[in-house]
This record gives C-alpha cells, sequence and structure tokens, in this order.
C-alpha cells in the first residue's frame, strides 16, 4: 500500500482526498511504485461527525458544536456523533477488498486482530467486544472501524 501522511487537515479536504483516493483504487488505476491500495494516515481539526442515524440531533446541536471550536458534518456513515481531533490518530486503508480477496467480515477481524497486538506491543491489554465492532481497554474504546463509501475507517483515540 502506498502511505500517505496528511498531518493534521480540516474534516471536508480529507473526505475529498479519501474519495478521490477510492475512486482510482476502485478504478483499478496505477498507484504509486505498483501499490495496491492507499492508507492515508491523518488528524482531523476538531470535528464532530453524524451517521445515517443523525435525526436523532436537531441542528441546533450543531450550532452548540460549533460554538465549542469544532466543526459538524453529517455523513453517510453508519452510527451516531464521533468527535475527532488533534491527538487523535484517524487511518484510512483504501483498497479493493475482493481485489485481496476478503469480505468486509474478514477485513475487519483481521483490523481488530492488528490493533491488539498493536496494543499488546505496548503492553496494553486490548480485545474486542461481543456486541460492537472495534478495540477496548476494559470499558474505553481504543479503536473504532467505521464505514465510509465503500472503504473502512480506522480510528485510534
Amino acid at each position: 500500500m502506498h502511505c500517505v501522511r496528511l498531518g493534521r487537515i480540516a474534516y471536508t479536504p480529507a473526505l475529498n482526498f479519501q474519495h478521490a483516493c477510492a475512486k482510482a483504487v476502485m478504478s483499478g488505476k496505477s498507484q504509486p511504485s505498483g501499490a495496491d491500495g492507499v492508507l492515508l494516515v491523518l488528524e482531523h481539526d476538531p470535528v464532530y461527525t453524524v451517521g445515517l442515524r443523525s435525526q436523532r440531533y436537531p441542528e441546533n446541536v450543531a450550532d452548540d458544536l460549533r460554538r465549542l471550536g469544532a466543526d459538524f458534518q453529517r455523513t453517510n456513515r453508519g452510527g451516531l456523533i464521533t468527535f475527532h481531533g488533534p491527538g487523535q490518530l484517524v487511518v484510512y486503508p483504501i483498497l479493493h477488498l475482493r481485489h485481496w480477496g476478503l469480505g468486509v467480515k474478514s477485513y475487519v477481524d483481521a483490523l481488530e486482530r492488528a490493533i491488539i497486538h498493536a496494543c499488546d506491543a505496548f503492553d496494553v491489554h486490548g480485545e474486542r467486544s461481543a456486541k460492537y465492532t472495534g478495540v477496548w481497554i476494559g470499558r474505553n474504546k481504543i479503536a473504532a472501524i467505521g464505514r465510509l463509501l465503500k472503504c473502512l475507517c480506522l480510528y485510534i483515540s
């Protein structure tokens, strides 16, 4: 995979770049140095994103959050409201799962295992939840895995 480090970036430009990368990967266009995918690594400027269940949040919630100094974006991902901001590593692995012979479930399982192994390297006990995706340390989520477009995203707190 070709790794692109975007540094700290606002949500909308990062999303636009992600869309462009996803379009290139899905079209089969050759990637730099023959890579089969793109790995975007970044931190977002303070932003709250709201997924498809956004009807639970009236517009005044967006105004209140903006007054706190964070952007507010409605997205086409699943889930409810999520904060992204400085100090939180966001990784967007963009690859064509069928090209790699993977389904969504097997890919998410592999991501969770990789995160747990990374936690082990720092003597931190990460584990899966029986009910939710992501990796947890006790009751605290250290890594969230979400779906945006046809790509899966990884957020590490």
